[in-house]
């Protein structure tokens, strides 16, 4: 498996750890190495070779040889990086009742808001990569990715309300209201953020 690094993601880990503290940004980065970790193990479970992992501005994209899968794989494969971070979050919250670390409490934070942002159903995200997965076991792949995308505006519209109304209880931080739009703006590309590129059956 290749490793391509993108301008992108080297300008993103600058500015983090120039604007945070170190260590943090290894939690973070290690709550995202967890994550594809994740979505490897049910790919070689599967027998699906990888071809390359691409860092780039929202992560990491795993580009798949070109083999047709079945649509419940798509599926396991795309749940399976928030289900691993949402495990360790579990445990981690155990061991913070046992005993509270601020280090610890960062990753379990980093792991559950990971895992949670990831299966909101915004197409190119896992989450709306499982969904369309699972409506195309019912429905035409093509009116699948339309009720997806239609879903994922709304989401979309809903997060920078949301984010605008933080505007006011934040000092007028905008990140996330920034970070939804670039989602938007991938969204309608039709870009792969996060996850897998799949070779998918359209006949």
């Amino acid at each position: 498996m290749k490793i391509k690094i993108e301008p992108s993601f080297v300008i993103t880990l600058s500015v983090l750890f120039l604007t945070n503290d170190p260590k943090h940004v290894f939690f973070m980065l290690l709550t995202a190495l967890l994550h594809e970790l994740g979505h490897i193990m049910v790919l070689i479970l599967s027998g699906i070779k990888i071809k390359a992992l691409v860092l780039g501005l929202f992560g990491g994209t795993l580009v798949l040889e070109k083999k047709l899968v079945s649509y419940p794989k798509e599926a396991a494969v795309a749940l399976s990086g928030p289900a691993v971070n949402l495990l360790v979050a579990t445990v981690l919250f155990f061991v913070l009742r046992q005993g509270f670390s601020r280090d610890v409490f960062f990753v379990f934070l980093a792991n559950a808001s990971y895992g949670i942002f990831n299966l909101l159903p915004i197409a190119n995200l896992d989450g709306g990569c499982a969904l369309t997965s699972l409506l195309s076991m019912k429905k035409e792949l093509y009116e699948s990715e339309r009720a997806v995308a239609l879903i994922s505006r709304i989401t979309l519209f809903i997060m920078a309300a949301f984010s605008l109304y933080l505007v006011t209880l934040s000092a007028f931080n905008i990140s996330l209201f920034v970070l939804t739009l670039l989602f938007y703006a991938e969204s309608c590309e039709g870009h792969i953020i996060s996850g897998y590129e799949f070779c998918r059956k359209t006949s």
